[in-house]
Formats: C-alpha cells, sequence, structure tokens
C-alpha cells in the first residue's frame, strides 16, 4: 500500500520491484496534480521489502508474504 500523502514519486519502488508491482501515475490528490507510486496488482507482490527498503519517503507498507516463495523467486530472478 502507499500512502499518497507521503510518496514523492521518486520511482524507486518501480524500478527495484521484481514483480513489477508499481507504475507511476499523476493523480489529482487535494486539487494538485502528483506524481505517485501506483500499485497496478497487488496480488503480484511477492513480499520482498524492497520497495519498503527504497523509499525514501517510507510512504510504502507490504504485509508479510510466504518466505519459501519470496526466497525461490530471488533464485530465480539471480541465476
Amino acid at each position: 500500500m502507499v500512502d499518497w500523502s507521503k510518496c514523492e514519486g521518486t520511482e524507486l519502488c518501480a524500478t527495484m520491484c521484481p514483480a513489477y508491482v508499481f507504475e507511476i501515475k499523476e493523480l489529482i490528490i487535494a486539487d494538485k496534480v502528483r506524481r505517485v507510486s501506483y500499485v497496478v496488482d497487488e496480488s503480484r507482490c511477492i513480499g520482498c521489502f524492497g520497495c519498503v527498503v527504497v523509499c525514501p519517503s517510507k510512504a510504502i507498507t507490504v504485509e508479510p508474504k510466504d518466505l519459501g516463495r519470496v526466497v525461490k523467486i530471488r533464485q530465480i530472478t539471480l541465476t
């Protein structure tokens, strides 16, 4: 989940996400156009917490996932 009141739209989460969960979009928030991180499909999330680590504004929260799945996906992407 992205807290748009904190999101700075840096694209770091979208760039690092191995599951392509995020896109950067321009949205109207409080009558202003802002570039923010937008969750395209939360079900793609593997729960690696990389987005949480790279977000400079601490705008992203992730629910813990099956760690066995995370390890398997990391092994696949690293080989």
